[in-house]
């Protein structure tokens, strides 16, 4: 059931203002189809939402990392609002108060919304999505492998991760992991690659 609570924007991401300013650039049709396409998403319908090819209303080619940021303030508004359960008047009302979405795209946002919200705040997809624990430590060390059943790791560097998370409960659960030196390297390229990626945010 959708409740009167609002505020579900009162602390957007980094980008989020720049990523709205890129969103009021989409002609209605491309918007309403982007925000579908996020629903879809969040409900487990497919597995990403393509950033390719998204042009603006005046037939742009929007570039790739405005198309990703654009996308990402959706998945936030959207999810933000299913959290919370919003309903249709606070849904629209917060768009118009704490953003700078212009009239045409918050109206796309609010028509999506008062379509797909029961839909959304219903979906088990959604609701374990949104009971995915928060990171709120990490610890690592480095070891040399001194036995083993695979005499070829025998002196082998490892690293050794461990993964703090607290859960929608508020528990806290740790995650141990072990990685050769080659797969933490990796680890560590796909970390910086996200790094990046949140800089152009």
């Amino acid at each position: 059931q959708l409740s009167g609570m609002a505020k579900f924007l009162q602390n957007p991401p980094i980008g989020f203002v720049a990523a709205t300013n890129d969103l009021n650039s989409l002609d209605e049709f491309t918007l309403e189809e982007r925000c579908r396409s996020v629903l879809k998403f969040l409900q487990n319908r497919i597995g990403s939402v393509s950033s390719d090819n998204l042009r603006s209303g005046d037939g742009k080619l929007v570039d790739a990392s405005a198309a990703k940021s654009s996308t990402n303030a959706l998945i936030h508004i959207f999810r933000e609002a299913a959290r919370l359960k919003v309903d249709f008047d606070s849904f629209e009302s917060e768009l118009a108060v704490l953003t700078r979405l212009g009239e045409p795209a918050r109206a796309v946002l609010s028509k999506v919304w008062r379509a797909e919200a029961a839909n959304l705040v219903a979906s088990d997809a959604v609701q374990r999505a949104l009971s995915i624990g928060a990171l709120v430590d990490m610890s690592w060390k480095l070891g040399v492998g001194v036995g083993s059943s695979n005499c070829k790791a025998l002196g082998a560097g490892f690293v050794s991760v461990v993964f703090k998370v607290a859960g929608a409960d508020g528990q806290l659960a740790a995650y141990p992991l072990e990685m050769t030196l080659t797969e933490f390297q990796d680890f560590a390229r796909q970390i910086q690659e996200m790094a990046s990626i949140v800089e152009t945010l």
